[in-house]
């Protein structure tokens, strides 16, 4: 039982997000337009 308790208070401690995304395109302002229309900013 205290391994499943600790479990779920670390899962509500630890919010997984993304901070940086590294890409490598081609066309810059095509990628970038595409991005930023789905809510990345620039």
């Amino acid at each position: 039982m205290t391994h499943v308790l600790l479990w779920t208070v670390k899962e509500v401690l630890i919010e997984p997000r993304v901070n940086v995304i590294t890409l490598g395109v081609s066309e810059i302002a095509q990628a970038r337009k595409f991005y930023e229309d789905l809510g990345f900013k620039a």
